[in-house]
């Protein structure tokens, strides 16, 4: 009775904080009661004493809902709390798991506490920066990220996968690109673009396993030590190992030279032209994806003047729209370049564009 009571207490305690202390409150439509419940049970194990000063949304394209939240219990304190979406129980546990273990290969961010029933779970904040383009210029902070990666994914092989989606870089791309038609919007070069991304999508075999589906800048922190941290470890799905290698080519903006170094290290021998035509092809699917996304997003807030047309899209006064369908066009008329040509034929992808 008095752990239900001060449950309750604080519950109520959240939602009657004054408005100037919650950046954005946990949403109650979003986050179930029950998890809420869960995840103030678990904060009560922490911090008995402490209050919650400040609740930020983490937003993104996690059908999670993800928070960073800052408590004062003497002194401040930030953490990280992600409320899993999920009804699949043992689904929840696993992620939860991989968590903890990548914890001790990215040295961090470590799981606090989780709810009992999965439903949410509680890590640290890793005090740094997002890691940078720039940053890759030095060859041991370089090799120290790509030998990580590798060590990640030589656990997950580890993963019994019938836990999880198959939801690899070619079908996700693909289901952004069906999004955008579902708005009347006819893509230039779809069918082309199409018919890689499915084979991308029937082709993972002998790569395919759970990967970490996300890398990019904002989910690499680089502590005050300089060490990275690859975080976010609760999207994993079934993908192809290069889907984590091209994201990585594609979001750190990686030269021919360091896409060599990057396959050399990876797979510890010279960069084979397969290999290399894998990456290039995992990495234009990974742009293409951003890009797709990012105009879907903005064609569904420009309101009464949302366009019904490519050409109006290209031309929208709306700048961010309008720079979004621009980059959108850039990556689907590579298809068409000579050089991309090459890689799909290096990478034995016999289809007729």
């Amino acid at each position: 009775m008095k752990m239900g009571f001060m449950v309750y207490r604080f519950i109520l305690m959240l939602f009657l904080l004054p408005q100037a202390l919650l950046a954005e409150p946990f949403d109650a439509h979003k986050v179930p009661p029950p998890a809420l419940e869960s995840f103030y049970k678990a904060f009560h194990t922490i911090h008995p004493k402490g209050h919650i000063q400040k609740v930020t949304s983490l937003r993104g394209e996690s059908i999670d809902h993800v928070f960073k939240i800052s408590v004062l219990d003497g002194r401040p304190h930030t953490y990280f709390v992600r409320f899993l979406n999920r009804k699949n129980k043992d689904l929840n546990h696993e992620k939860i798991k991989i968590t903890q273990a990548m914890a001790g290969i990215w040295q961090g961010p470590d799981v606090i506490i989780y709810a009992d029933d999965f439903k949410s779970f509680i890590t640290d904040f890793i005090q740094g920066r997002h890691l940078s383009p720039d940053d890759l210029k030095d060859p041991v902070l370089f090799k120290n990220f790509v030998d990580k990666l590798k060590q990640s994914h030589e656990y997950l092989k580890t993963i019994d996968q019938d836990f999880f989606l198959t939801y690899c870089m070619g079908q996700r791309t693909l289901c952004r690109l069906s999004e955008i038609e579902d708005r009347s919007i006819i893509l230039p070069n779809i069918e082309k673009a199409s018919k890689i991304l499915t084979r991308l999508k029937d082709n993972q075999e002998p790569a395919r396993q759970v990967v970490h589906n996300d890398v990019r800048p904002e989910n690499i922190v680089l502590d005050e030590k300089g060490v990275p941290h690859l975080i976010d470890w609760a999207e994993v799905t079934i993908g192809n190992i290069f889907d984590d290698l091209g994201a990585f080519a594609e979001f750190f903006d990686l030269s021919p030279l360091s896409e060599e170094s990057l396959i050399k290290q990876y797979f510890n021998k010279d960069a084979s032209s397969d290999n290399l035509a894998l990456l290039k092809i995992h990495r234009w699917a990974n742009g293409l994806h951003r890009a797709a996304f990012k105009f879907r997003k903005y064609l569904d807030v420009t309101g009464d003047d949302k366009p019904t047309s490519w050409k109006d899209a290209l031309s929208s006064d709306n700048q961010d729209l309008k720079k979004a369908a621009s980059r959108l066009k850039s990556y689907l008329e590579k298809v068409d370049k000579v050089d991309f040509k090459r890689s799909l034929e290096k990478a034995g992808f016999s289809i007729h564009i």
